[in-house]
C-alpha cells in the first residue's frame, strides 16, 4: 500500500550499480531536467527491489516518500491509485483553494461530487504534490503503473510531466512491453536486464551457500538471471516441490515461476486450498451507491498461514 514509507535500509541491490546510480541521480536530482525516471522489465527481474532500495536511500536522505503501487484487481475503481499515493498528504488540501480542495477530495471518496474532469483532479494534485514538497524534499514512487487505474494513471502522469522547478523527483516501474499512459511522456527510461551470470551466481550464494554443485548449475540455467526465479527455484528444488531440470529451457520464465508456484497448491490442505480460490474470486466489481461509483468488496481469508509459509501470500502491514 501507499504511504510514507521509513522501514529498514535496503542493501544496495547487486548487480545494479548502473541503474541504481542512475536512481540515486534521480533521487537527488529534484525538480531539475532529470527529476524522473522509468524502469522497465520483466516480473522478478528487481525494480521492485531498486525502488526499495531508493525508497530507503531517500528516507536516509530526509526525503519524504510517496509510493503507490499499482493492484490488478483494483484497476476499475477511479483514483485508487492516486489515493494510495496522496492519502499520507490529504491533511495539506486544507491548504488548497476552495475549488481545488473540492475536487481532489470528491475524486478519491472524501467529498461531495463535484463534477469535475481529469484535468481538474490533475491539477488539484499537482498543487497537492507542490505544498507537500515545499515543506519537505519529496519522492513520488509509481510501481507497476501497469495496473494503475485509467484516471489515476492519467493525473499522475500529467503531474510528473510538471514538476521541473518543483522539489520532488518521481521513479516510475511497469513491466516490459506493458502500455501504459506514461508512455507518451518519453521520459527516461532504465532497462532492468536479467543478472549477468556473474552476479546470478553471486546472489545464489547469498541465497543458499550450501546448495549441491549440480543442482545449483541447473537452478542458475534455469532462472536465467532472474533474481525471483533463483529464489524460487532454490525454495522448490530444496523442499522437493518439482525437478528444475523437468522445466523445459524455452518455457517463459513466467510460466516456470508459475509452475512452481502451482505445485506448492498441492502441500495446502484443501481448507486452505478453498480459501486461496475465495479470495482468488473476491476482486469482483459491482456498481453502489447513488453516484454508481464502482466498488469492490476484498474477501479477506482465514487458516491462511500454510500459504504464507509457502510463499503464496505475502501479509500486507500497512
Amino acid at each position: 500500500m501507499g504511504g510514507v514509507s521509513g522501514g529498514p535500509e535496503r542493501t544496495e541491490p547487486l548487480g545494479r550499480d548502473r541503474e541504481f546510480a542512475r536512481m540515486t541521480e534521480v533521487v537527488f536530482g529534484r525538480g531539475g531536467s532529470q527529476c524522473v525516471v522509468f524502469l522497465r522489465g520483466e516480473p522478478g527481474v528487481g525494480k521492485t527491489f531498486l525502488l526499495d532500495a531508493a525508497d530507503a536511500l531517500a528516507v536516509a536522505s530526509g526525503i519524504r516518500v510517496l509510493r503507490a503501487s499499482g493492484v490488478e484487481n483494483e484497476m476499475a475503481i477511479d483514483f485508487s491509485s492516486l489515493h494510495q499515493l496522496l492519502y499520507p498528504v490529504l491533511g495539506l488540501t486544507a491548504r488548497l483553494g476552495e475549488r481545488e480542495r473540492g475536487v481532489i477530495l470528491a475524486a478519491l471518496g472524501r467529498g461531495d461530487p463535484v463534477g469535475s474532469q481529469l484535468t481538474g483532479v490533475a491539477a488539484a494534485a499537482l498543487d497537492l504534490v507542490s505544498l507537500a514538497a515545499g515543506s519537505q524534499p519529496l519522492l513520488l514512487v509509481l510501481d507497476d503503473v501497469q495496473w494503475f487505474d485509467h484516471a489515476s494513471a492519467e493525473v499522475l502522469a500529467y503531474v510528473v510531466r510538471r514538476l521541473r522547478g518543483i522539489d520532488a523527483a518521481t521513479l516510475i516501474s511497469a513491466r516490459a512491453g506493458a502500455s501504459t499512459v506514461f508512455d507518451s511522456g518519453r521520459l527516461p527510461e532504465i532497462d532492468v536486464r536479467p543478472l549477468t551470470s556473474h552476479d546470478a551466481d553471486l546472489l545464489l550464494t547469498r541465497i543458499s551457500p550450501q546448495l549441491e554443485p549440480g543442482l545449483r548449475a541447473r537452478v542458475l540455467a534455469g532462472a536465467d538471471g532472474n533474481p525471483l526465479a533463483l529464489e524460487e527455484l532454490v525454495r522448490a528444488s530444496v523442499s522437493n516441490e518439482l525437478v528444475v531440470s523437468e522445466l523445459p529451457v524455452d518455457l517463459p520464465l513466467s510460466s516456470r515461476l508459475e509452475r512452481i508456484y502451482a505445485a506448492r497448491l498441492d502441500e495446502l490442505s484443501e481448507q486452505v486450498r478453498g480459501e486461496l480460490l475465495r479470495a482468488a474470486l473476491s476482486g469482483q466489481i459491482g456498481w453502489g451507491g447513488s453516484d454508481h461509483r464502482l466498488a469492490t468488496e476484498l474477501y479477506t481469508p482465514h487458516h491462511a498461514e500454510e500459504a504464507v509459509a509457502l510463499g503464496l501470500l505475502v501479509r500486507d502491514s500497512s
